[in-house]
């Protein structure tokens, strides 16, 4: 399984970023330019259950954060790194025949959902964690 896109709106500095992550990626930039809230994005989507005033674009609360990871080439192996049975059941389930989801966190409720062809799965019980 492989991370094939991260799009991130409305994190502190970024308005909206798209990235196409390779094998390998490097970021360079001028200080200041938002790598650090980028990399910062991703733990915002992995752990908070809140969003602070000033992580929102312009510290404007109306401005709602997302951040949604796309991943591709999903295949049995990866699925069964989950750690129980009923978790690789649901992802099976919830995959059918695709091998690509996206899993999109938003400041408006902090649960994860899950998307796969387009159409939302929802938050299937445990797999956030």
């Amino acid at each position: 399984m492989k991370i094939s896109k991260i799009i991130v709106e409305n994190y502190r500095s970024i308005q909206k970023v798209e990235v196409l992550p390779q094998k390998f990626s490097v970021f360079v930039g001028q200080n200041n330019h938002g790598k650090t809230n980028f990399f910062e994005s991703i733990d915002w989507f992995y752990t908070a259950r809140s969003s602070k005033n000033d992580e929102h674009f312009n510290k404007d609360e109306k401005n709602t954060i997302s951040v949604e990871i796309f991943f591709k080439d999903v295949i049995d192996s990866d699925i069964e790194k989950l750690t129980t049975d009923a978790n690789k059941t649901k992802i099976r389930a919830m995959l059918g025949n695709d091998s690509c989801f996206s899993v999109l966190k938003t400041s408006i409720d902090h649960k994860r959902n899950y998307f796969v062809a387009g159409e939302d799965k929802g938050n299937p019980s445990g797999l956030d964690a």
